[in-house]
């Protein structure tokens, strides 16, 4: 089927040298679906919902259901969600929105999922039209979910300033940077943290989700322990 649909596009593009870009970007979605353990699923969440530009917010499980089982939070990232697959579809990128991502993201920090926490927080990184100050107040009824999403938006600010101080820039790809020059700039586009998640309290029993004892995380200081340092990987 792929070789009919790129013998068609060469008819119509390929005098005009247009073929293996349109070709590509137009059949990603379906070599990547095509590839999944579940394909069906990984098209549905792609199209659905038909009626509306961003995805809604999905239910996803609670951060102390993740730490008794954590291999439910892999069952949602992996199994129900396919966002490892999701995230490189470009129809996906433009119909998700920050706060699906943050709530991944918690989900990855209480299962210590690094690898899971790396990937989404460098697509986070990637989405240059998602300031962190713009992310917007989950008014998550959970406490503990809601003081990790605090800690989380606290941290990936600090993560990505610590790259934007070395010269590294959202928006732009690595083969564009001049990393001295930018880190020598003196007005840099730092990220800054939203109030609302400033204001979020601690909670009064320590929650453990992982190894990380660092008593200057944000993480700490809101009574919960995670490793959250895959969030500075580049």
């Amino acid at each position: 089927m792929n070789a009919r649909i790129r013998v068609a596009f060469q008819r119509i593009f390929g005098q005009f040298g247009l073929l293996d870009n349109l070709y590509y970007t137009l059949s990603d979605p379906f070599r990547r679906i095509s590839r999944a353990h579940r394909p069906a699923n990984v098209a549905f969440n792609l199209i659905w919902p038909l009626y509306r530009l961003h995805y809604p917010l999905p239910a996803s499980p609670l951060p102390l259901e993740i730490l008794a089982r954590p291999e439910i939070g892999l069952e949602y990232l992996y199994r129900d969600g396919h966002y490892h697959q999701l995230r490189s579809i470009w129809l996906f990128t433009i119909r998700d929105t920050p706060l699906r991502s943050l709530y991944r993201l918690c989900v990855s920090i209480c299962a210590q999922e690094l690898d899971e926490i790396r990937l989404e927080s460098a697509y986070f990184w990637r989405h240059s039209d998602w300031p962190i100050q713009d992310i917007p107040d989950p008014k998550d009824p959970d406490p503990v979910r809601y003081a990790v999403l605090a800690s989380l938006v606290e941290e990936l600010a600090n993560a990505f300033n610590e790259k934007i101080e070395n010269g590294l820039r959202r928006g732009m790809e690595l083969y564009e940077i001049d990393y001295r020059a930018l880190a020598r700039e003196e007005n840099k586009p730092l990220e800054t943290c939203p109030g609302w998640a400033l204001q979020v309290p601690a909670l009064e029993q320590q929650v453990d989700f992982g190894r990380d004892r660092s008593r200057s995380m944000p993480v700490w200081r809101r009574n919960i322990l995670a490793d959250a340092n895959q969030l500075r990987n580049y």
